[in-house]
């Protein structure tokens, strides 16, 4: 039987893409360390390369967990972003040039879908004699 995570294609879609995005954007980041790095970079960086590696592997293969690793490198990300967002405005003031806004609600947004539109977990072990009953 086919694992669905979602209750739409689209937004599973929605979710795997969200999730190499934030791959691609971990990657950055350790290609940066190079360049700039301190010590705490040079710990959450690679962890968070991991976490978003683990994720999307997950959603590829419609793990049940895959949830779990979206929504917590999504609040990753979101914090981050959003503290990028509040030293945005802080500094210059209130205008919608800067990209930490666009990151920000785009994660955001995502967040919220995913989490609107899962499936529930239905554990049974006796599937098949469930759908005789009903």
């Amino acid at each position: 039987m086919r694992r669905k995570l979602f209750k739409y294609k689209a937004v599973y879609y929605l979710a795997v893409t969200a999730s190499f995005l934030l791959l691609f954007y971990s990657f950055k980041a350790i290609i940066s360390l190079s360049i700039n790095y301190n010590l705490l970079k040079l710990i959450f960086v690679p962890s968070a390369f991991i976490l978003n590696l683990v994720t999307f592997i997950n959603l590829i293969i419609k793990h049940q967990r895959s949830l779990l690793f979206l929504n917590i490198s999504l609040c990753l990300f979101i914090i981050l972003t959003g503290r990028a967002t509040i030293n945005d405005i802080s500094d210059h003031g209130l205008p919608f040039e800067y990209s930490s806004y666009k990151y920000f609600l785009s994660f955001l947004t995502v967040l919220i879908i995913v989490n609107k539109y899962k499936t529930t977990i239905i554990n049974s072990e006796n599937e098949i004699e469930e759908i005789g009953t009903q």
